[in-house]
């Protein structure tokens, strides 16, 4: 075996050490969950709708406290922004309250809600490419 491949794996090796310590003291089980961590945006008070959050992302049309409104065919509310289970799905027309948000799961923008039965979860805003829900 070259020198140079020895070196690669012994690098891969290191790295794979460090993924499965910091997996185990941070309570993350699997790459993609650590790779793809969602981000907690701070928006300043005086951020208004049009404003892109997320980098790549659309710009956000929601803000806390306000009422929106499913306006793809239908959307999951899930457990945690952008995986987790679906706690239930909303339909379309079918309205919620947003809780907090944004985070930033890659370039999309994750709201909690609370859906008019009481559930809350996290909805995404949108697709990259479509709103998915709109402001009331």
């Amino acid at each position: 075996m070259s020198n140079l491949l020895k070196g690669v794996l012994a690098v891969l090796g290191v790295v794979s050490t460090l993924i499965g310590l910091f997996a185990f003291f941070t309570g993350n089980e699997t790459l993609p969950e650590l790779l793809g961590r969602e981000e907690k945006v701070t928006i300043p008070s005086n951020t208004t709708a049009g404003t892109i959050i997320c980098s790549g992302g659309l710009p956000i049309r929601l803000s806390v406290g306000s009422v929106a409104f499913v306006s793809n065919d239908s959307i999951s509310i899930r457990a945690n922004p952008g995986s987790g289970g679906t706690i239930t799905d909303l339909e379309n027309g079918a309205s919620f309250d947003i809780i907090d948000g944004p985070r930033c799961k890659g370039s999309i923008a994750w709201w909690q809600t609370r859906a008019n039965d009481g559930r809350t979860g996290w909805i995404a805003e949108y697709d990259n490419k479509d709103y998915l829900v709109s402001p009331n």
